[in-house]
């Protein structure tokens, strides 16, 4: 049994910026421009791996006409570090301020050299197919800087704050507005939730709950993933990314989703990328074709554990949920925090769910189904080794007030039932054994 203890959630969002445009592999190879204050998403060109979000403090490309290189001659400062880089199979020979031959090993390999200056003025000799070049100061290659006839200087990218600090969700309702008259029934975005006019001629009435003016009907489409509720989902026809700063994690689970596939990465302002992995969502054995063809649902998975993360106090989160063509993607719940193990779950785990869906039956007999929301519950027994119990025993106190994914197996074939986003009802230990207890706990899953 292991139990990812979830980071607190922000209750304001952080922002991104950039004060110029800068550029990014997108995912058919194609060095892409992106606008001032538009995040970048990249793609390693070699893999075509996901990499998410760009953070990237600012760098100055020295070469001249960087996408087809020439030999040139430029001015650096002696005693300095530098890296040169470039793609291609062509070669770049240093001289002057400092002496090596650069080989490239392929049209979207990356070859990078980072050397001392001992001079003022390095030559770069270019011969083959040297695309892309890039001469700046610093220990490692950034992201490429297009230049032609001057040098270029692409500004850093700026996170401030933290939570969600961008996302390609939207909300079809507009944000409220202090200087609107709002008729009866209208709609409106505020504090990261939505609002119904409850009266007409509604004017100056700031949205909040209780209100004699507005009724809360829960989060916008942005925050829904975040809400602490499984059955409210963020949702879109297309692709959906999240950018996140939400402090040192090692692991993040992914509920109620459907989509195709979902990435998870995480890029740390002074490492750079640290962490990319992806998962689909189809299960790995089709065991009926009729409902691989015909209700495909049954044979997909809904949530997705993420483990292994190495930790980064500043690490930077991007989530991406790819879908098929015409279909709605949607994610319940995105979670992230530290994983902690209590012991080994034992066969005879008891899974299920409450329904909370009404039947009613009249006096004819005739039953009527409303569908309402459900929850997983779990009752297991767990090995835990003695020299461990107090520090168990510590976490779940600290737990008994705090949602959190409770993970009974990591087995996929049960990861449907013995995976539950959800609280402990109960928790006994019986120190059975000199080495170890036999431990029983009770989850109860969140809607």
């Amino acid at each position: 049994m292991k139990v990812i203890k979830t980071n607190d959630f922000p209750s304001t969002d952080g922002s991104f910026t950039r004060s110029t445009v800068g550029n990014f592999w997108n995912e058919s190879k194609v060095l892409t421009s992106a606008a001032i204050n538009v995040p970048r998403f990249n793609y390693n060109p070699d893999t075509s791996n996901f990499e998410g979000i760009l953070i990237e403090a600012a760098s100055t490309n020295l070469v001249l006409n960087s996408t087809t290189l020439s030999t040139q001659t430029v001015t650096v400062t002696s005693g300095v570090q530098y890296t040169c880089s470039f793609y291609g199979t062509g070669t770049i020979t240093l001289s002057g301020a400092h002496t090596a031959v650069m080989t490239g090993t392929g049209a979207f390999k990356l070859t990078q050299l980072t050397f001392t200056t001992s001079t003022t003025s390095i030559t770069l000799t270019v011969t083959g197919t040297v695309s892309y070049g890039q001469l700046e100061l610093g220990t490692k290659a950034t992201s490429r800087i297009t230049t032609t006839g001057s040098s270029v200087t692409r500004a850093a990218d700026v996170i401030t704050g933290t939570g969600l600090i961008y996302t390609t969700v939207t909300d079809p309702n507009a944000a409220w507005n202090v200087g609107t008259t709002y008729a009866l029934g209208n709609k409106v975005r505020y504090n990261y939730k939505i609002w119904e006019s409850l009266q007409a001629s509604n004017t100056g009435n700031t949205p909040v709950d209780p209100s004699a003016w507005w009724l809360d009907l829960g989060p916008d489409n942005m925050h829904a993933a975040f809400d602490t509720t499984v059955s409210t989902s963020s949702t879109a026809t297309t692709q959906m990314t999240f950018v996140l700063k939400l402090g040192a994690i090692n692991s993040a689970a992914l509920i109620n989703v459907d989509a195709a596939t979902t990435r998870l990465t995480l890029f740390d302002p002074t490492e750079g990328l640290v962490y990319s992995n992806s998962q689909g969502l189809a299960v790995s054995e089709i065991l009926d074709w009729y409902d691989y063809f015909y209700d495909p649902s049954i044979i997909e998975r809904t949530q997705i554990v993420y483990t292994g993360i190495p930790s980064y106090a500043n690490s930077v989160i991007t989530v991406r949920l790819d879908t098929a063509v015409s279909e709605i993607t949607s994610i319940g719940q995105a979670l992230f925090g530290v994983l902690n193990t209590l012991g080994g779950t034992q066969y005879g785990a008891n899974a299920g769910i409450t329904d909370y869906s009404k039947k009613e039956t009249d006096e004819f007999g005739n039953i009527t189904f409303v569908e309402r929301a459900f929850s997983k519950k779990l009752s297991a027994q767990v090995f835990i080794d003695n020299i461990r119990l107090n520090k168990v025993q510590n976490l779940l106190t600290s737990l008994r007030a705090k949602p959190s994914v409770w993970i009974a197996s990591e087995d996929t074939r049960f990861e449907e039932t013995l995976i539950i986003y959800g609280y402990y009802r109960d928790f006994n230990s019986v120190i059975s054994y000199p080495s170890y207890s036999l431990c029983s706990i009770e989850i109860e899953g969140l809607t």
